[in-house]
This record gives structure tokens, sequence and C-alpha cells, in this order.
């Protein structure tokens, strides 16, 4: 039989189907029904070649099961790698023989590469978070966020006409249960967020609350996909230039600049006033360079994530012409590229105008 090179016409509108509902069940939130869970879990340690599990623990949070158990301690019990090696085994061969190599690359990138992918960045800062803990065990099973996987081994097992494997069946059951490890003798579940929220980018996203949120109350902060201490989203007014000053990643100084406020943040980092004019003034706040930032750094505490070009941050004050009903002034701080020179041509930039274009009739 002639390998295939593209998925057929009668399966396109399903490859679209798939993406949506992988993406449904890998956002998905609530309690699980435990006993359909462990009896799943039975009968995949059975495929699997081994012994029902005797004990099956549960946990609120992937947090509360590392630190309950010391799961690193038993990494030498883990199956988890054997039963992920046979789920994917026979089904993953079975569609690499039945396809070409551009079938691969392209269509098989488009269906589980989409979901995976989107499933990935949403949920990287629960694993950064995860990576932190002592005892924190990186081989297992991970529920709803192995979306990606599941929807992709039963959609190509259709499109090839293979026989539905019971493997996957099982993992689709899965789908529905939180982060998992496996032992010989006991799995260690954890329950699903009861929360979840994210941006239009599907990043972690929540400006007031947790982004992701489990049954017990452990959970993550993020902004944009990026996750920040939890004083920046409950607190932010005790954000300091000290706390920016220290912190080694530059995605998480731009939130904590925005959480701050841009008039606190020119009177915490003493800003120098480099031009005004009728249109404004404008000011240049340096930023500490890698090596300053380092050493405010606690030993034990480097973060591998900062920008050795980062560049100092030019803001101009604008008043606004206009009084308020109630006659109050308001004034308006604006980022500008550190290109700027004069307070005009930084305004003008803020419209997409050269400094020469902008004449307002009245500013605002």
């Amino acid at each position: 039989m002639p390998k295939l090179d593209k998925i057929p016409e009668r399966f396109k509108p399903r490859a679209d189907i798939l993406i949506s509902d992988g993406l449904k069940a890998a956002f998905s939130t609530g309690p699980c029904n435990r006993e359909k869970i462990e009896q799943t879990v039975d009968e995949l340690y059975l495929l699997s070649g081994y012994d029902v599990p005797k004990e099956k623990i549960w946990t609120g949070s992937p947090y509360a099961a590392v630190k309950r158990f010391p799961l690193g301690d038993m990494r030498n019990l883990s199956v988890t790698a054997q039963i992920q090696s046979m789920i994917t085994a026979r089904s993953t061969n079975q569609i690499a023989n039945g396809v070409t190599e551009s079938f691969w690359t392209t269509e098989v990138s488009h269906t589980w590469g989409t979901i995976h992918r989107t499933v990935e960045t949403l949920f990287m800062p629960v694993e950064l978070a995860m990576r932190e803990i002592p005892g924190y065990l990186s081989t297992y099973h991970k529920g709803y966020q192995d979306a990606g996987s599941v929807y992709f081994h039963a959609f190509f097992e259709d499109v090839l006409g293979l026989d539905r494997s019971r493997v996957v069946e099982c993992l689709r059951d899965l789908l529905k249960v939180g982060w998992w490890w496996a032992f010989e003798h006991t799995v260690v579940f954890s329950e699903r967020p009861v929360a979840i929220h994210f941006d239009d980018n599907h990043r972690l996203h929540h400006t007031t609350e947790l982004a992701v949120e489990y049954p017990d109350g452990w959970g993550v902060y993020a902004i944009r996909g990026m996750r920040v201490p939890d004083f920046v989203i409950k607190e932010p007014e005790k954000i300091t230039a000290y706390h920016i000053n220290r912190e080694q990643n530059a995605e998480v100084r731009r939130v904590m600049i925005e959480r701050m406020g841009w008039d606190r943040f020119l009177k915490e980092f003493n800003a120098t006033k480099i031009h005004s004019d009728d249109f404004g003034t404008l000011y240049r706040c340096e930023m500490p360079k890698a090596s300053e930032r380092r050493a405010l750094m606690p030993w034990g505490e480097m973060r591998s994530t900062w920008d050795p070009n980062e560049e100092d941050v030019y803001l101009v004050k604008v008043i606004n012409s206009t009084p308020e009903p109630d006659g109050h002034v308001k004034e308006y701080i604006l980022r500008v590229p550190p290109s700027i020179r004069r307070a005009r041509e930084g305004v003008a930039w803020t419209f997409g105008m050269k400094e020469e274009e902008y004449v307002p009739i009245v500013e605002s």
C-alpha cells in the first residue's frame, strides 16, 4: 500500500475539529471522577504488563503531591517512562510507516503540533514553578496536558484506517485528571485546576487573581504567560526599585514596572530630566547592567534568563491641556525609545509621527 502524502479531503474538516476539541480538553477544569480514573489506570497498567497498583493516592495539586511524597527519591521505582513508551510506540510506528516524510513534517505539525505547542506554552509557568520544589520528579503523566498526543494518535489512526488502540482510549479518559506519577505499586494523582485564565494568545494571564488555581489553593500568578511573584499581582503597591533591580528576568521586570506604574517608577528610579519643551518633559531612568543586577541577587537565587543588552528606560511626561470637569489637569507618562532626545520628538513618536509633523491644535 502506498504511503499517504496528504490528508484525504473527507478528513480535513475533522482536523480543525480535532484541534478545537484537543484544546478544550487541555483547558478543562473541575473535579475528577476518581473511581473512573482509577479503573482506567488499572487497565493501563495491565496493558503495559504490570500488576494493578495496590495504592492510589490523591492530592489537591501537583505541588501537594511533590511536597507530600518524596517523588524524586522514588524515581528508581517509577514505571512512568515504560508506560509512556508502550503508549506511543505501537501507534506512532504505525502512523510513521503509513505516511511520507513530507506528510509527517507538515500535516502532523499542523494537528498535533498546534495543540502541543499551545498547551506547552500555556502551562510552562506551572512547569517552572514545579521545578523549583525540592523532590520534583520530571517523569510524569500530564493528564489534561497530554491532549495533543492523545488527539493526534486518535485522529491518524482513523485517517490510516488503523485499529483503534485501547491504550489511546485509556489516555483519552485520563485527560480528565491532573498530573499523575506511576510507580510499580503506587500511583499518585493530582486534581485538575479549578480555574485557568489566559489571554487571546493562550498565555496564562490574570491581573488580580491566580492565573491557574488548584482545589487546595495552590497555583501560579502570571501576566501574559510570564510567572510573577504573588505580591506583583496582589500588592503591586509594594513593588520597589529594589525588587525590579534584583530581578534577573527582563520580562518579569517589565511586568513589575507596568504594575508599579510609570509615575512611581519615575520617583523610585530618580529619573534624570533630559529635555523639556512646551510639549512635555523627557526623562531617562538608568537601569542596572547585568553584572550589577547579579550582584544584588542572594547566593543560590540566580536566574538564567536575563538580557545583557537591556536598555535604559526613557519616558515623556505630558500634561493634558484640557482640564477635567473638576478643574484637575491630568498628567500622562508614556514610554518612548532610547533614541528619543527631545520631548516633542517623544510625543510625536507615540502618534507614529516625526517630530516636525507633530503640530497639534489642542494637545491631549
